[in-house]
């Protein structure tokens, strides 16, 4: 999965690994963080917590640059977190989610 893989570079900022090494130094560090920016909000385990394209073009420009997603409103619609806590949510757990998923599908 390219969230697995990427997640714990984003949240380290280890840029050498996210980087296409064929660009070797030749990269704008403020581009590269502001695509790292939105990569990190992109991927957020909460659904309503991703920003929308309009607000994905906005950081890519760094237009309007807020430190806190906005978390989107359900239109009244009640988000069930199953018993989740949202710190301890893992690629591990995402894993075994996904699996128990998988298995639940093939039944």
């Amino acid at each position: 999965s390219l969230v697995i893989w990427a997640k714990p570079h984003l949240e380290q900022s280890n840029i050498k690994e996210l980087v296409d090494p064929r660009l070797e130094n030749d990269y704008d560090l403020a581009e590269l963080q502001r695509a790292m920016s939105a990569a990190s909000a992109c991927i957020h385990h909460l659904p309503n917590m991703r920003p929308n394209m309009k607000r994905v073009i906005q950081i890519l420009k760094g237009e309007n640059m807020t430190t806190e997603p906005k978390q989107k409103t359900g239109g009244g619609r009640a988000i069930l977190l199953d018993a989740c806590d949202v710190d301890d949510y893992t690629s591990t757990t995402y894993l075994k989610d996904l699996n128990r998923h998988m298995e639940l599908a093939m039944e």
